[in-house]
Formats: structure tokens, sequence, C-alpha cells
């Protein structure tokens, strides 16, 4: 079969699917061995939409119990783990080491289940009884109050987006970020995750 050399172009995640950019943009992304893709650069009425389909969906996430909150993060952990060689491999053809590739998806997958094992537990720890002075009793309980959105230029921990907001070192090219994010985004939606409004 014979290749068109077209490279393939990835779409925007946003609301639950895949969309093509309002702008129509895309930009470039070359890897080390070679091989060229393009991504779809996001306009600034882009990041507006994604932010209101964030914020509505955000209603339904809060709602979910804290054990069904737990049970989504963990399958995003089971799903990496099950395509652990396919991340690896494209850390390697974005210029990481073997051995610094699967440390780096290994402790991508630890971060997912370690803050699926906090979502039912946060309450007891951050949640107390408060002092006040009168006759009535005042509880204070940490609830959910946003989502956060990745984007392939930042950045950004090459395996996963999401270590980001854990603190995670920056390692890795920009081009790489944007393969890995784009491709981590593909195999969420394509996993099966179940979402808090399902």
């Amino acid at each position: 079969m014979t290749e068109l050399g077209a490279p393939k172009t990835y779409k925007l995640y946003s609301g639950g699917a895949f969309i093509r950019s309002e702008s129509g943009r895309v930009y470039p992304v070359a890897g080390v061995d070679g091989g060229t893709v393009r991504v779809a650069q996001a306009s600034r009425k882009d990041l507006r939409d994604a932010v209101v389909k964030a914020r509505a969906a955000q209603s339904g996430w809060g709602a979910a119990t804290p054990y069904l909150r737990g049970q989504i993060l963990y399958r995003i952990a089971e799903m990496l783990d099950g395509r652990r060689d396919q991340f690896v491999a494209e850390l390697e053809n974005g210029g990481v080491d073997t051995y610094d590739a699967a440390v780096e998806v290994d402790d991508a997958v630890d971060t997912w289940v370690y803050w699926a094992g906090w979502t039912d537990k946060l309450t007891q720890v951050l949640g107390g009884v408060n002092p006040v002075a009168g006759p009535f009793l005042n509880v204070s309980t940490p609830e959910p109050t946003g989502r956060g959105m990745p984007s392939a230029r930042w950045r950004c921990d090459s395996v996963v987006w999401a270590s980001r907001a854990t603190g995670s070192s920056n390692v890795g090219s920009a081009s790489t970020s944007a393969m890995l994010s784009t491709r981590l985004i593909e195999s969420g939606a394509t996993a099966m995750v179940p979402t808090a409004s399902s």
C-alpha cells in the first residue's frame, strides 16, 4: 500500500468530543524519528467554549460520590498501565532513554492511583467541626470546585499532563508533550472511562 504523505491531523478534545479548531489552524509536531503530524491549534473561542463545557460538567462531577470519583481516576490509571509499552515507546521516540521513559510512565500511573485513593478520604482529613460561639454546630467539608484543561504547548511532564497538577518536574520537549497529551486524551476517550454523569 502506498503512503499518501499527508500527516495525520489530531483534533481538540472538548466536552467529550473530538472537534476541529474554530480557526482551522494546525501546527506541525516533529518527532525525533523524523515523523510529522499536525495538531489543531486552539483559538481563544475554542478555549472559552472548553471552559464553558467544563463548568457545565463540574456539577455532575461534584454530585458524584467520592467513591465513584475514585473509581474514575483509578480506571484512568488502569488504562495508562495497560498501554504502558505504547507510552514508553512514545517517550523513546521523543528522545527519552528507555529507563527514564519507563520510570516516567510508572510514576504517572502511581500518581493517578494516589489521587484515586484520596477521593473518599479527603473529607475525613480536611473536614472538621469548627468551634463557634453559640448553640449550634459548624461543620466544614471540602468540595470539588473545578476542572483543568491540558495544553499541548505546555512544557510539561511528557507522559501525562495530569501529573502537572501534582507539581511534577518539567521535562520533555514541547513536541513530545503535544503528542503524548494528544494520545493520552485519545486513549482515555476510547477506553470506556466512566464519567460522573454516566
